[in-house]
């Protein structure tokens, strides 16, 4: 939207108050009552790379700011229909992913899927299967699926 360079918060800028992040694909998470912060993805507990830093709780603040916008020419390398994962496909070895915007999430060391977003804890919809949800490779940004 138009009005997100203007309103949003900057990587590194507590964004509690603002609610919504400059950044393509960033969420406003909540550390804690003091602060919250921009990042594409959170997982409660220590950040690995502020390990000194107060654990995060990660509840998000405001919505989503949307991916940026995808490539226009619809071109992805030749290996890339032959090596990523489709839909509910184990992504876990092949850490990339088929559809447009999404991103292979770790469940755990044997199992990986390709979704949009993905939140630390249990998931209902895998009989209470708990994911931790780190990122396994890159976004995709390509190959949309019929």
């Amino acid at each position: 939207a138009w009005w997100v360079q203007d309103q949003c918060a900057t990587d590194g800028q507590d964004c509690s108050k603002l609610e919504c992040c400059k950044s393509a694909g960033s969420t406003c998470y909540r550390q804690n009552e003091y602060w919250a912060q921009c990042k594409p993805s959170c997982t409660p507990g220590k950040d690995p790379a502020q390990p000194w830093g107060p654990d995060w709780n990660c509840e998000a603040v405001g919505s989503k700011t949307p991916p940026a916008p995808m490539p226009t020419d619809g071109k992805v390398g030749k290996w890339v229909p032959k090596t990523c994962s489709t839909g509910f496909e184990d992504c876990s070895s092949s850490k990339c992913c088929l559809g447009v915007d999404q991103q292979c999430y770790k469940k755990n060391d044997n199992f990986g899927m390709c979704m949009q977003d993905c939140t630390a804890g249990l998931h209902m919809e895998d009989n209470n299967g708990t994911w931790s949800c780190k990122p396994l490779g890159p976004r995709s940004h390509g190959l949309a699926l019929k």
